[in-house]
């Protein structure tokens, strides 16, 4: 296959048993991944939410984000009806 950014032919299959973070049917490497307009729009978006915050939220999102089972975070994020209920917190 060949990478979606550099174009470099490169071999995957998941019986290699060696997995990423980053999608390895399009990508051939981290450096090409972090290319990706995903990975660069997704890290836009939290460094300038992270710039809005206090130092007290800084540390308070760094907790959430960095140190919290990310089992746990996912099904309270869904428990609390996702992104719209989430947007919509304290609204009713």
């Amino acid at each position: 296959m060949n990478c979606r950014v550099c174009g470099k032919q490169y071999h995957h299959c998941s019986s290699c048993g060696y997995y990423e973070w980053y999608n390895q049917d399009e990508f051939c490497s981290d450096k090409c991944a972090k290319q990706d307009h995903l990975y660069s729009t997704c890290k836009k978006l939290i460094e300038d939410f992270v710039e809005s915050l206090n130092e007290i939220q800084k540390e308070q999102f760094a907790k959430i984000v960095c140190d919290m089972d990310p089992d746990y975070r996912d099904q309270v994020i869904k428990d609390m009806g996702g992104f719209e209920g989430i947007a919509a917190w304290g609204l009713w």
